[in-house]
């Protein structure tokens, strides 16, 4: 009894497994801003690189260029604002979707 009383109260004050306060420090942290956009664009970069075998000879550059949009994509602020735009109206849109599915 006294354990379980004891791990509520360590998570409940101390922030032990709250996915909300994870989510903050991560948010603060600048994954959501910087970490996510720049690995989804360098996903995609890479993706139509392989697809299109632009580059059959070398399979090296094809991460590098990927690498290198990515990194100046982010640099600016536009895309992390664009994906904070785009991203929650797609849930949206996507939940609708499925409403209509089913």
């Amino acid at each position: 009894m006294f354990k379980e009383v004891m791990l509520q109260w360590y998570g409940y004050y101390s922030g032990g497994g709250r996915i909300g306060e994870v989510l903050n420090q991560w948010q603060q942290e600048g994954i959501f801003s910087l970490l996510l956009p720049f690995l989804l664009i360098f996903a995609l970069v890479y993706g139509i690189l392989e697809k299109t075998k632009l580059f059959t000879e070398n399979k090296a550059i094809n991460p590098i260029i990927a690498f290198i949009v990515g990194l100046v994509s982010i640099q600016f602020d536009m895309v992390p604002q664009f994906f904070s735009v785009i991203f929650p109206k797609l849930g949206v849109g996507l939940g609708i979707l499925l409403v209509v599915l089913i």
